[in-house]
């Protein structure tokens, strides 16, 4: 699959929002691990509980201000969090077409 890029939309007819997505989000976290999981007294989990699915809707709404694609057009969502010194966010943004995201089942119901 080809990374997308976006440019901004000439007519309405050619809008991005007419599109469906594929949203690949990778959270990096210095602060993700309990320290003291594992030590008398110490967390009960290994991992801090962080709510991914908040940050999602942050990142999904810059998205929206930056490119003008609503999340709505986001049919495919992958998330990750991973370890790492800095925090961040890694994005990628690819544009699907029909047979990306179109169960095999429904196509058929459309060729009739």
């Amino acid at each position: 699959m080809e990374a997308w890029k976006y440019q901004p939309p000439l007519t309405p007819e050619d809008s991005p929002n007419v599109n469906a997505y594929q949203l690949v989000l990778t959270f990096y976290l210095p602060d993700m691990l309990n320290a003291t999981y594992g030590q008398p007294g110490g967390a009960k989990t290994r991992f801090k509980r962080i709510d991914v699915s908040g940050l999602v809707k942050i990142v999904e709404d810059l998205i929206v201000e930056m490119t003008g694609i609503d999340d709505s057009n986001n049919v495919r969502l992958y998330l990750e969090k991973t370890y790492s010194e800095e925090a961040g966010v890694g994005i990628a943004l690819w544009q699907l077409t029909d047979e990306h995201y179109i169960s095999p089942r429904l196509r058929r119901f459309e060729d009739v």
